[in-house]
């Protein structure tokens, strides 16, 4: 099954591409998930041994792609300055923006490796745990004063 979730999600455009693939029966879509909802969908998703796929053109931080890699959950993102710099720069979980032929090849990676790829982003996202975030900002705030 495909989530498909965003701005984009149900738009013609999008609609009619997973129709022309075959691909729309298989397809949930959906604009927006409820912040309370997020646990529960990435919950479902790790169960089923899903991935997040992000092509993101532009993220400040990417707060979806480090709830999912801090859940274990593999991911492919975009390689962006923001997602580059969530995974450290991890080659296997990033792709060129555009290259379509290149996340293919490293969606199919993650698939055949997705418990190896699932232990590398918990260990990743331990960045992401409280008092580890917590510490960081504090040192980030120290910079303006």
């Amino acid at each position: 099954m495909y989530w498909v979730i965003g701005e984009y999600a149900s738009d013609k455009q999008t609609i009619q591409s997973l129709e022309r693939k075959r691909l729309l029966h298989k397809s949930f879509l959906r604009d927006r998930i409820a912040f309370e909802q997020v646990p529960y969908l990435i919950s479902l998703i790790k169960q089923q041994g899903g991935i997040l796929l992000s092509p993101s053109k532009g993220e400040s931080f990417g707060l979806s792609a480090a709830e999912f890699l801090s859940a274990g959950v593999p991911v492919l993102l975009s390689n962006i300055p923001a997602h580059a710099e969530l995974v450290e720069a991890d080659e296997r979980f990033l792709y060129p923006l555009g290259d379509i032929s290149q996340a293919r090849e490293k969606i199919l990676w993650l698939c055949a490796n997705w418990e190896e790829a699932s232990l590398s982003l918990l260990q990743i996202g331990k960045k992401f745990e409280s008092v580890n975030f917590i510490n960081s900002w504090k040192s980030f705030t120290q910079t303006f004063k």
